[in-house]
C-alpha cells in the first residue's frame, strides 16, 4: 500500500489548486457552512487588509467622538 500512497501524494502535489467558490454558490449553502467558507479570506494573501478593514469598521461603529477621522487601511499600512 506504500506505493499507492506515494503515487497519490505525487499526483496531489502536481494538481492545480481548486478555484474559489462563486458568490452565488456560497449563497445557496447553509449558513454554518457559508461562514466556514467566508473564513477562507483570513488565509488568503489579503489577510492584513481584511483584518485592518474589519478593525476600522468596528472602531468607527464604536467611536464616541464626533470630529475624529477614521484612518483608512492604506494609511494604517503606510504607518500614518
Amino acid at each position: 500500500w506504500i506505493p499507492i500512497v506515494v503515487r497519490d501524494v505525487n499526483s496531489q502535489q502536481n494538481a492545480p489548486a481548486q478555484p474559489p467558490f462563486s458568490d452565488a454558490y456560497k449563497e445557496g449553502m447553509p449558513p454554518k457552512r457559508r461562514r466556514v467558507y467566508m473564513r477562507e479570506d483570513l488565509t488568503s494573501s489579503n489577510l492584513l487588509q481584511t483584518l485592518v478593514l474589519r478593525a476600522s469598521s468596528t472602531s468607527s461603529s464604536n467611536n464616541q467622538f464626533t470630529n475624529v477621522t477614521t484612518p483608512t487601511p492604506e494609511s494604517v499600512l503606510a504607518g500614518e
